[in-house]
C-alpha cells in the first residue's frame, strides 16, 4: 500500500471510503478483534484497501459492479449494485483535516507494525485460504466422484474444523490456531494417492501419514504451495509423519508433540462423524449387515480390556475393525477433545450402529461402550505426557 495520504475526502469523517465494506471494517475494529481471531479478516482488508485505492493512493472514484449477470432469483440482488448511502454535513476544514491525518497514521503504524514483525520472524506466517485454494487445486488430480476419495475430501476439513476448534477450546494463540488447521488440512494428504494406486486405507498397502510428509517435504517440496514460509516445516512434518502411529514418541519438543496429540485427536473427533455418516461398505469393504456378523478376536478384545488401542495385525474380521475403531478412543490427549464427544455421545451411538449377530460380541460390545465412556469422563485422560 503506497504511504501517500488521501486526496480526496467525504462529507463526513466516517465516509472516507466510497467502497462501504472497508470503512465498516475499520469502524468495528475494536468490537471484532475482541470478539474473535481476526487477523486473516484484516488482512484480506488490507489488501483491499490497497486494491481499491487510486494511483496517487487517494481512496476509491467508483463502486465495482461485482453483481450484474449474477443475480440468480434474489429480487434484492436484481436492483443492483449500491454504495453505501451518506447525508451531507458542513464539517469545519480541520477536522477533516485532523480525520484525514489520523487515518493515514493508522494505516501507516499499523503497516510498519506487521514489516517489523515480518523481519523479526514473528508475524503470522499462515494464510489458512490460501492453502486451502491449493488444496482444492491438489484435488483435481484425483477422481472426486470416487466414494472413498469423496469420504476423505470430507474427513479432511472435519478434522481442519475440529483442530480449530479444539485449539480455540484451549485458549491457543492465534498462529497455533492457524497451525492447528494446516496440519489438519494437510494431515492426510498421502490418502488420495492410497486411493488411487490401491483403492485401499489398509496400512499394509501404504504408510499414508510417512507418505504424505514426504510428498509434502521431499524433493518436490508440496508444502511451499500451501504456506511459503518454512518456519513450521518440522514441526508439521512430524505432526503429519506421526498422526497414525500406534503410540506417538520420539518427539522433544513441546510446542511440536503439542501439536502432534492435538492432530491425532482432531482425527479421532471426525472419525467419530465418520463412523456415524459414511457407508459401513466405503469404510469396510463388506455390507452392514455383514459388519456385525461373527466374534471377535482374542487379541482384539485384550487390547480393549487393557484400554489400548487395537493393533492392525490383530484385526481378522469386520467386527474387530469395528471394535478397533471404538478403542481409538482410549488414545485422548485433552479433556476438550473428551467434551465433545461426550456431549455428542459418539461412543454409544458408534457401538449402536451395527447388529451384531452373536451374543457374546453383544456383551462385549456393551462392557467397551459402557467402560469407554467412564474412561472419558476420568481426570487422569487429561494429564497424558
Amino acid at each position: 500500500m503506497e504511504e501517500v495520504k488521501p486526496k480526496n475526502i467525504f462529507e463526513t469523517p466516517q465516509r472516507d471510503e466510497r467502497l462501504g465494506w472497508t470503512g465498516d471494517a475499520e469502524i468495528f475494529c475494536r468490537t471484532a478483534c475482541f470478539l474473535e481471531n481476526t487477523y486473516s479478516f484484516y488482512r484480506k482488508w488490507l489488501r483491499d484497501v490497497e486494491a481499491d485505492q487510486t494511483e496517487e493512493g487517494g481512496v476509491a472514484h467508483v463502486v465495482p459492479d461485482i453483481i450484474s449477470g449474477n443475480e440468480g432469483d434474489n429480487w434484492l440482488l436484481e436492483q443492483g449494485s449500491h454504495s453505501a448511502a451518506a447525508r451531507r454535513f458542513k464539517i469545519p476544514g480541520n477536522t477533516v483535516e485532523f480525520v484525514r491525518d489520523l487515518r493515514y497514521n493508522k494505516y501507516r503504524v499499523f503497516t510498519e507494525l506487521q514489516n517489523e514483525q515480518k523481519k523479526k520472524g514473528c508475524g503470522r506466517m499462515i494464510d489458512i485460504a490460501h492453502a486451502k485454494q491449493e488444496f482444492e487445486k491438489y484435488l483435481d488430480e484425483y477422481d472426486r466422484e470416487d466414494e472413498q476419495i469423496c469420504l476423505k475430501i470430507v474427513h479432511t476439513y472435519g478434522v481442519m474444523k475440529y483442530a480449530g476448534e479444539i485449539a480455540r477450546k484451549m485458549e491457543c494463540s492465534g498462529e497455533d490456531v492457524e497451525l492447528a488447521e494446516l496440519i489438519g488440512l494437510l494431515h492426510d494428504i498421502g490418502r488420495f494417492e492410497q486411493i488411487r494406486r490401491f483403492h485401499s486405507f489398509e496400512p499394509g498397502t501404504m504408510d499414508h501419514a510417512v507418505f504424505g510428509a514426504e510428498l509434502l517435504f521431499g524433493e518436490e517440496k508440496l508444502i511451499r504451495r500451501f504456506v511459503e514460509d518454512d518456519k513450521f516445516d518440522e514441526l508439521i512434518d512430524a505432526a503429519i509423519r506421526k498422526h497414525s502411529d500406534f503410540k506417538l514418541e520420539g518427539i522433544h519438543d513441546a510446542r511440536t508433540l503439542f501439536h502432534a496429540k492435538l492432530i491425532r485427536d482432531a482425527d479421532k473427533l471426525d472419525n467419530c462423524r465418520v463412523k456415524l455418516e459414511a457407508s459401513v461398505e466405503a469404510m469396510l469393504g463388506v455390507s452392514e449387515k455383514a459388519a456385525g456378523e461373527g466374534l471377535i478376536s482374542p487379541a482384539v478384545w485384550e487390547s480393549c480390556l487393557r484400554r489400548e488401542s487395537v493393533l492392525s495385525v490383530d484385526r481378522h474380521v469386520p467386527v474387530d475393525y469395528w471394535v478397533s475403531y471404538l478403542a481409538q478412543y482410549y488414545d485422548i490427549n485433552f479433556p476438550e477433545t473428551c467434551e465433545i464427544i461426550e456431549e455428542e455421545d459418539y461412543i454409544t451411538r458408534i457401538a449402536g450402529r451395527l447388529t451384531y449377530q452373536e451374543q457374546d460380541t453383544r456383551t462385549k460390545l456393551h462392557i467397551l461402550t459402557e467402560d469407554l465412556n467412564r474412561y472419558l469422563e476420568m481426570p487422569a485422560v487429561s494429564v497424558k505426557e
